[in-house]
């Protein structure tokens, strides 16, 4: 199987599919239904993103600027923060070949696959005319910014640490208060009457 992120290339099926590919002269329909083997697609699939954003602000913002730059089905899950940036209007699925063990046998003539090839790299090329704009709209995204800037693992463990210390100071300083009002700390004793 061949998979690539590139622009489709001038191929040639006979290399990509090897020696044994057979192109059909005529195939009917009782050709097809008993042939045994997996069926061969040649598929074309446009950009798909998830981001998470800071902000529930962020991801709408986010998410207008990829449903006007084309990618329709965009949006914001659940979480609020989280957009997804799709569109599958451009999705190209067509099976073209059966493949046995041995053999591939071509259930399309060559000048459909020629056809499929042009549409392919036309949708590639327009996909690609669709993430420039969203590059475009995402770098115009003007959201205000968040209060608190991100910090590191390790700059969050020394804040968590020194917050937990004055927690700590502060509850033993209020009970060392509790503690000498009623002569505890001090050593008194609480005498009964008898």
């Amino acid at each position: 199987m061949y998979v690539s992120h590139a622009p489709p290339p001038e191929w040639d099926f006979d290399m990509l599919l090897g020696p044994s590919v057979s192109w059909p002269s005529d195939i009917g329909n009782d050709d097809l239904i008993n042939t045994n083997g997996s069926l061969v697609h040649l598929q074309f699939e446009p950009m798909i993103l998830h981001i998470a954003c800071r902000t529930p602000e962020a991801a709408r913002a986010l998410a207008t600027a990829a449903n006007t730059s084309g990618f329709r089905e965009s949006g914001i899950n659940s979480s609020g923060t989280n957009v997804a940036v799709r569109s599958s209007a451009l999705r190209l699925d067509v099976p073209i070949a059966i493949a046995s063990p041995h053999s591939i046998s071509m259930i399309v003539s060559r000048a459909y696959v020629d056809m499929i090839l042009k549409m392919a790299r036309e949708r590639y090329d327009e996909n690609i005319r669709r993430i420039s704009r969203f590059v475009e709209s995402f770098r115009r995204i003007s959201v205000p910014p968040v209060c608190a800037p991100l910090e590191t693992k390790d700059q969050r463990r020394e804040r968590k640490r020194r917050e937990g210390l004055e927690r700590q100071k502060a509850l033993h300083d209020s009970r060392s208060i509790i503690g000498n009002s009623i002569g505890f700390s001090t050593g008194e004793s609480i005498a009964s009457d008898n």
